[in-house]
C-alpha cells in the first residue's frame, strides 16, 4: 500500500479503506489495486498463466483510464471541453459497456479524481468551454489555443480518441500508444510462453543476420521480449510489427508458432 500510495502507513485502517474501496472490479484472487497516485497490480503466488494474463490486461486498461481522468479533470478546469460533451462518459451512459470490471474501475476514477465535483462547479460558474467559442464562430476575440472536440490542441498536440491517453506538456502520459485495436489484439496472447518464444527466435535470428535491417528486426523481437516478460501485450505488439516479415520467416522456419501467430497478428494490425 505504501508503494501505491508513495507516502508511509503508519494506520491499518487507511490499507483496510484502499482495499474496500477497489473491491467492486476485482474478478479473482490477483488484485489491482487504484488510488489517486497511482495503480498497482499485485500476483499472489502460484497464478496461473490465465490469471497473470487477465491481471496484466486490467493492469493496461485501469493505467490507461487513470491518464483519462487526470485528463478530463484537467480539461474542465481550464475550460478546454465541455462538461455537456464529457458528462455521459463520466456518468458512464456510454463508456466501457463490454467490460463490468473496467465500467467498476472507472466509477472509482470519477471518485478518486472528483470529476462529478467538476462538472458542478463549471455548471456554478457558467464557464462556456473554448471549444464552443471557436465552433460558434466567434473570430472577433479568437482563443490563444485553437481547440477541437475530438483533437485537442494546446502548443503540443494531444488527442483522446476511443480508448484514450493524455499527450501533452501537462498530460500524466508522454509516448504511449492506447490504440484499442493493439490492446484488443493483445488480449488473447499468452504472454510467459510468448516471451520463452521470442528469446528463442531472437538467438536464431542473430546467427542468420546479414542486412541492417536484420538488426533492427532483432532489437524489435529484444523490446517486444522485454515487453512480453513485464505482462504489457499491446506493446508487445507495436513491436513485432516493426519486426516485420523477416522475424515471421525465421520464426515460422525454427518452429516456435507462439510467436509467428503473434508476429503475423501484429503485421495484419
Amino acid at each position: 500500500m505504501e508503494i501505491l500510495t508513495r507516502h508511509t502507513i503508519e494506520k491499518s485502517t487507511i490499507v483496510d479503506f484502499v482495499i474496500q474501496k477497489n473491491k467492486t472490479h476485482q474478478i479473482d484472487r490477483t488484485l489491482i489495486l487504484i488510488d489517486r497516485q497511482g495503480v498497482l497490480s499485485y500476483l499472489p503466488p502460484h497464478c496461473s498463466a490465465r490469471q497473470i494474463e487477465g491481471n496484466c490486461q486490467r493492469f493496461n486498461n485501469a493505467s490507461s483510464l487513470i491518464e483519462f481522468a487526470s485528463a478530463i479533470k484537467r480539461d474542465l478546469k481550464s475550460g478546454l471541453v465541455s462538461g455537456d460533451i464529457i458528462r455521459p462518459i463520466i456518468e458512464a451512459k456510454y463508456f466501457l459497456p463490454d467490460s463490468v470490471s473496467a465500467q467498476h474501475m472507472w466509477a472509482l476514477m470519477t471518485s478518486e479524481f472528483s470529476l462529478l465535483h467538476e462538472l458542478e462547479q463549471e455548471s456554478k460558474l457558467d464557464i462556456t468551454p473554448i471549444s464552443e467559442i471557436h465552433s460558434a464562430g466567434d473570430f472577433s476575440r479568437p482563443p490563444t489555443k485553437p481547440v477541437l472536440v475530438q483533437n485537442f490542441y494546446s502548443g503540443d498536440q494531444y488527442n483522446v480518441i476511443g480508448q484514450a491517453g493524455a499527450v501533452g506538456p501537462n498530460a500524466i502520459a508522454t509516448s504511449n500508444t492506447f490504440t484499442q485495436a493493439l490492446q484488443q489484439a493483445a488480449c488473447g496472447l499468452d504472454l510467459p510462453l510468448l516471451a520463452s518464444e521470442l528469446s528463442m527466435l531472437r538467438s536464431s535470428m542473430r546467427k542468420q543476420a546479414i542486412e541492417v535491417e536484420h538488426d533492427q528486426s532483432i532489437a524489435s523481437i529484444g523490446i517486444a521480449e522485454s515487453a512480453a516478460k513485464e505482462c504489457d501485450g499491446a506493446k508487445v505488439l507495436e513491436n513485432l510489427r516493426t519486426a516485420g516479415n523477416w522475424a515471421l520467416d525465421v520464426a515460422t522456419e525454427i518452429g516456435t508458432n507462439v510467436a509467428a501467430k503473434a508476429i503475423k497478428k501484429a503485421i495484419s494490425l
